[in-house]
């Protein structure tokens, strides 16, 4: 990878398109591998129950914790071409926000080990936000929830939360944080936490869903 952290370095300073369209030329069969191992062989979990099992050491019926998974390519979540589409502009954000004064193969390894596509992204979105009030209420009076269109799923990686929305100001991050940290905090404790009203938190959660990247 010595090649790749050469041509990283070289476009920091350049950022020459030909440097950078070189990058993803040497990080192709990279991506390609990764996402073919996210499709189609990464067990997300689904569900977790607990059922009666027999143990024949202890003679007697005992709880076993069975876990329920899935795979991507059994569903309908996202195509294979979607995946390398996502990892793409992950690996595109990690080359700009790199620090030079590392190695950025090591960096790769550890940012491509950790992602997750933006479909189980969007369950952890609810995961962290599920026991908060997150319904608003906007300009014309009708209500709406910020995670109305998010889906959940337990048990999965938690990224940073951060990264799941765009042009944040330094309030939503501080808000974001908060309930990263504390997911049931109500909402008139957050407000009193930051110093601004109630309603200033419904219209910080109303922006915050204009903000989400898939909304």
């Amino acid at each position: 990878m010595n090649n790749l952290d050469t041509l990283v370095k070289e476009y920091k300073q350049s950022k020459d398109p030909k440097i950078l369209n070189n990058i993803f030329i040497l990080l192709k069969s990279t991506i390609k591998d990764r996402a073919k191992y996210i499709f189609s062989h990464q067990n997300f979990v689904k569900e977790k129950k607990i059922m009666k099992v027999y143990d024949p050491k202890k003679k007697k019926l005992v709880d076993k914790e069975f876990i329920i998974g899935f795979k991507l390519a059994e569903t309908n979540f996202m195509e294979f071409r979607d995946v390398i589409g996502e990892l793409n502009l992950m690996i595109l954000k990690l080359i700009e926000n790199y620090d030079t004064k590392f190695e950025f193969s090591h960096y790769l390894v550890s940012a491509i080990k950790r992602w997750r596509p933006s479909c189980i992204r969007d369950e952890i979105i609810k995961k962290q936000f599920k026991n908060v009030s997150t319904i608003v209420v906007d300009e014309e009076g009708e209500e709406s929830n910020l995670l109305e269109n998010v889906t959940i799923e337990p048990d999965i990686e938690i990224p940073n939360l951060e990264d799941l929305f765009v042009n944040l100001t330094d309030t939503e991050k501080k808000v974001i944080q908060i309930l990263n940290k504390n997911p049931k905090i109500k909402q008139v404790e957050l407000a009193k936490e930051i110093g601004v009203t109630r309603n200033w938190i419904g219209r910080i959660m109303v922006d915050l869903k204009n903000k989400y990247k898939n909304s």
